[in-house]
């Protein structure tokens, strides 16, 4: 213990600050509240993989799972629900652990973002619903992967089916069912597009009854069918890559280029997906 502090004490005395606890709060709130993502305002933040392990590789992948702490904690208090943000702080962490080069850590970075940003717009619900329709379409985002019915929600709503299905249409213009088909199509559409799953691991991680019922909802909800949907974002993808090729055999010498200490491309544009705060 007394060699840690004095490791601490050495540090500050040299200098060496970290950024503070304020400012970091302050980036992943403007982060989480932007239309679209940014990875270049990573860039913001000061970079310190210096100090952070013996080796460039181990540095790195210290600071990312720092990161991803932090940034789960900050998605737990814009009302994602602790469970999934622990549980995707968990993936991440592994999947940084896995990298063997600094591009894979950069990529897994880029990924993490993006899917803790998603999570935060799924959980913002309209504070002007009523009370009980807030309650509702929380619990259906938080039971988004069981299988469960309009029964379940009412009941942990605390309230009748019909008490129930009168406030959803009063508000939205549907009842339960549709909603929560509308939200375990919403998650289907970024496991399908952003995380190119499979469609049956999708069916089956949301609870559908066999990938016949999947497929017929998902259609219903985004006119085309989970297949088409993957595919199209596929392409999507390897077009944007093919781009970025392109682009790189006429890239300007490397004094002229923009600073982007990180090595980040920007993030997606498209999060094809039914808003949550409207379901």
């Amino acid at each position: 213990m007394q060699q840690a502090f004095q490791s601490a004490h050495l540090r500050l005395e040299s200098g060496y600050m970290h950024h503070r606890y304020e400012d970091e709060q302050v980036f992943l709130r403007a982060f989480f509240h932007r239309p679209t993502p940014d990875a270049h305002a990573l860039d913001t933040l000061p970079d310190y993989t210096a100090v952070l392990g013996p080796t460039k590789l181990r540095a790195l992948k210290n600071a990312a799972i720092c990161f991803v702490t932090v940034t789960c904690r900050a998605a737990i208090d814009e009302g994602v629900p602790s469970e999934m943000s622990f549980a995707l702080s968990d993936y991440f962490v592994q999947a940084v652990e896995r990298g063997e080069t600094a591009t894979a850590a950069e990529k897994t970075m880029r990924e993490m973002l993006l899917t803790y940003y998603v999570a935060v717009q799924r959980a913002h619900i309209n504070p002007a619903y009523p009370p009980l329709v807030r309650k509702a379409l929380a619990h259906i985002h938080n039971h988004v992967y069981e299988k469960t019915s309009a029964a379940a929600i009412a009941q942990l709503s605390g309230t009748s089916i019909s008490t129930l299905n009168r406030a959803l249409n009063a508000t939205l213009g549907y009842t339960t069912v549709p909603c929560i088909h509308r939200a375990k199509v919403q998650e289907a559409a970024y496991l399908l597009g952003t995380l190119h799953q499979s469609v049956t691991d999708v069916a089956i991680a949301l609870g559908f009854a066999n990938i016949s019922h999947f497929s017929r909802t998902f259609a219903k909800y985004m006119r085309v069918t989970p297949s088409q949907y993957r595919l199209a974002h596929d392409q999507l993808d390897s077009s944007q890559q093919s781009d970025r090729h392109q682009q790189s055999k006429y890239r300007q010498p490397e004094s002229e280029q923009r600073p982007n200490p990180a090595g980040l491309t920007p993030f997606p544009r498209h999060i094809n997906a039914i808003s949550f705060s409207t379901c």
